[in-house]
């Protein structure tokens, strides 16, 4: 079982061929975009939508922040990504973009 587990891993190795397999529902325009990302870009776009990333909500539940509200806003809403992608009036013109 372990040697399969890594044999599958192993074969998954090309960001873009995780990528392609994530955004297959994406039109073609969104699709070039998402695979021109460099690392970081990944890693940032990957961490929003899981919300592991620097999210206060997450640094909360790990014990590296006091606070879970939103820092962007200053709403009573914790920041999630839910609340970074959706709902924080203060990054609306990005989310239009």
């Amino acid at each position: 079982m372990d040697k399969q587990h890594v044999a599958i891993w192993r074969g998954l190795i090309s960001t873009h061929r995780v990528a392609r397999q994530l955004v297959s529902g994406l039109s073609p325009t969104a699709k070039i975009r998402l695979l021109s990302f460099d690392t970081t870009q990944s890693r940032d776009g990957t961490g929003l939508l899981t919300g592991h990333s620097t999210l206060r909500r997450h640094l909360y539940t790990l014990g590296q922040n006091d606070d879970s509200l939103s820092r962007r806003c200053g709403a009573q809403e914790e920041e999630t990504a839910a609340h970074v992608l959706c709902e924080c009036d203060v990054l609306a013109s990005f989310r239009h973009t």
